[in-house]
């Protein structure tokens, strides 16, 4: 995955501070010209882009995530079923907690899909 959750959350705060940010020195500024006021408005919708933009972003990693977390799921029970409660088992449940609950470490992701790969989910 080349954005974390963690990342686009970021990205995103950064996002909506810029905005208001930018709200806040339009709202300290004079009137101005014509030409002044559309290159206010094509800024401010630079940045009202941006953040749609990240908001796309969060929801498509968050969406990744949970996709991931329930290849997981399914393979920690099958696992179960098999009564092959070792080490893959363990790990499946570990990274499933972590990936569902957007709370992973580094390497999560590699992790997963090649547990996921081993086993052929």
């Amino acid at each position: 995955m080349n954005k974390t959750i963690t990342q686009a959350e970021v990205a995103l705060a950064s996002a909506n501070a810029a905005y208001l940010s930018e709200l806040e020195r339009d709202a300290e500024r004079n009137g101005g010209s014509g030409t002044q006021e559309r290159r206010r408005e094509e800024r401010q919708q630079t940045l009202r882009d941006d953040i749609e933009c990240c908001e796309r972003e969060l929801k498509e990693v968050k969406h990744i995530s949970d996709e991931l977390a329930n290849r997981l799921m399914k393979l920690h029970q099958v696992l179960e079923e098999r009564r092959d409660m070792g080490t893959d088992w363990s790990l499946a449940r570990a990274l499933e907690d972590r990936v569902g609950s957007y709370q992973t470490v580094s390497d999560d992701f590699d992790n997963a899909e090649r547990l996921l790969k081993k086993h052929g989910f």
